[in-house]
């Protein structure tokens, strides 16, 4: 993929991305949070199957993942995505969204602040030069 059509996408995905509690709030009026999810999880579903049976290379391994750990990251997921919408459907959207954004953010910012921690820039995902192992 070109640059130009990846930084459009990207912004693409944050635009729809963004409008998550919006849409996920007028859902909840109508709908409860187990049909969202379903609607949510069948949605994405069907379009990452449309997906890949349009690709033309051949699908990636699995690298060796587990399935321990693939049921631990679908339990994570839907459980996070669950308490998103509980959060939605029981707060005002603006606070709930907000609280659901900022916490992974003050956990880095802590990593990286904290007494003990191993060097700011690292804790929060950078890597020097140095540090990257030659391909």
């Amino acid at each position: 993929m070109q640059p130009g059509p990846a930084v459009a996408a990207a912004c693409g995905a944050i635009a729809i991305w963004s409008l998550n509690a919006a849409a996920g709030g007028a859902a909840l009026d109508h709908l409860s949070v187990l049909q969202v999810l379903a609607l949510q999880f069948g949605g994405a579903f069907l379009v990452l199957a449309a997906a890949r049976a349009l690709r033309r290379d051949t699908p990636a391994k699995r690298g060796g993942i587990g399935g321990r750990a693939i049921a631990i990251g679908v339990v994570g997921l839907t459980g996070t995505i669950c308490l998103q919408y509980l959060a939605f459907a029981s707060a005002p959207l603006v606070a709930a969204n907000a609280i659901a954004y900022a916490w992974p953010l003050l956990a880095a910012a802590w990593a990286a602040i904290a007494p003990g921690a191993r060097g700011s820039r690292a804790s929060l995902g950078y890597q020097s030069a140095d540090s990257v192992a030659p391909a």
